[in-house]
């Protein structure tokens, strides 16, 4: 016959509720940044793919043929919806 199988618990109670604790709080943490991505207009997400390839604004308002004005604007709107302070 099968002898015994004895379970032997590899991490403890108090680990393996650390761990679920912390996992629970780090996929909190990126719903939270998907939630904010996604209220970003259009034409926002254009100028942040744009500031993350290091285009100047400058250059993303000749791109975008519109015064740097108006992408400083959106910049200033996509960094409070993203609840940031700077770029």
């Amino acid at each position: 016959m099968l002898a015994e199988i004895r379970r032997i618990p590899v991490l403890s109670r108090e680990e393996r509720d650390r761990l679920l604790a912390a996992y629970h709080h780090e996929k909190a943490k990126i719903q939270d940044l998907r939630d904010r991505l996604e209220q970003l207009t259009l034409r926002e997400r254009e100028v942040l793919a744009h500031l993350t390839a290091g285009r100047p604004v400058r250059d993303i308002a000749k791109l975008s043929f519109v015064s740097e004005a108006t992408v400083r604007t959106q910049v200033k709107s996509i960094l409070a919806k993203l609840d940031v302070t700077s770029q």
